[in-house]
């Protein structure tokens, strides 16, 4: 297991000293050893459990030696030509089209498709996505976006934890709420929209076919409308492409297709 960022030590180490120092405060001696076992627990959770991701909940298949579709060769020209760190590549077995982009478990980027999204699109056009897929990967691979998504993913945690605990009890139902709350608050800051849009034209200006990538995303938006989601909540904010059922949810974090295409080609739709 690689160890985390010198600046996530420091933040655990930060995190811990303030906790001790808000329940010696508060509860004096017994507060110290209370602030001690709250900042263990909350260090294991921040640093050390590994989160389910998507890949393993679609049970992607790392993309290795044979590839009829040519796509580790295409990442890797973009990997070098935006100067974004290697990603692994899974591809999954599902009719809904998924485009999942994850560095939640120590910085590691990693990419999901699902086989249904590469025969729904042209060579041109997978070419497109794959570009946006570095961008993104690329803009998102920073220390804060990293801190928050883990921050994110320990609140939904909780969440799961107080399910699991108080499920009888239901009028303690707003602990979950609470949960999910905080968890969209740490996702909002962490995946601006300014950056997707960022992401979008820094792709259409690195294609050989800009237009390719308007089409890419159109044809997304017309399948992703005739079938239903399969995307857990927890795992919405990793899409590049979002889900038609999700755009009036609260974990909705994706530009909707009119501005992207706006923004891209100047009109609306294709």
């Amino acid at each position: 297991m690689t160890l985390p960022p010198i600046r996530t030590w420091i933040l655990a180490i930060t995190s811990t000293l303030i906790l001790l120092i808000l329940c010696y405060l508060s509860l004096d001696r017994w507060g110290l050893f209370l602030g001690l076992i709250l900042s263990l627990l909350w260090n294991y959770a921040m640093l050390l459990h590994k989160h389910k991701s998507s890949i393993e909940y679609f049970n992607g298949q790392r993309v290795q030696g044979q590839d009829p579709w040519k796509l580790n060769d295409i990442l890797r020209h973009y990997e070098e030509t935006m100067r974004c760190p290697k990603i692994n590549l899974y591809l999954c077995k599902n009719p809904e089209p998924l485009c999942l982009v994850s560095i939640s478990h120590w910085q590691k980027p990693s990419l999901l498709l699902s086989e249904s999204l590469v025969d729904l699109l042209s060579p041109q056009e997978i070419e497109s996505l794959l570009a946006l897929c570095v961008s993104s990967l690329k803009n998102r691979n920073t220390f804060t976006k990293y801190t928050l998504d883990r921050m994110a993913l320990t609140w939904l945690s909780l969440n799961k934890l107080w399910d699991r605990i108080l499920q009888p009890l239901n009028r303690l139902n707003f602990i979950k709420q609470i949960c999910y709350f905080i968890a969209w608050v740490h996702w909002k800051i962490a995946f601006t929209k300014s950056l997707q849009a960022k992401a979008d034209l820094e792709t259409y200006k690195t294609l050989t076919d800009p237009r390719s990538l308007a089409t890419a995303l159109w044809k997304i938006h017309g399948a992703l409308d005739t079938l239903k989601s399969t995307v857990p909540r927890v795992f919405i904010h990793q899409s590049i492409l979002g889900t038609i059922h999700s755009q009036r949810a609260a974990f909705q974090f994706i530009v909707p297709i009119e501005h992207r295409l706006q923004l891209l080609i100047g009109y609306f739709p294709i």
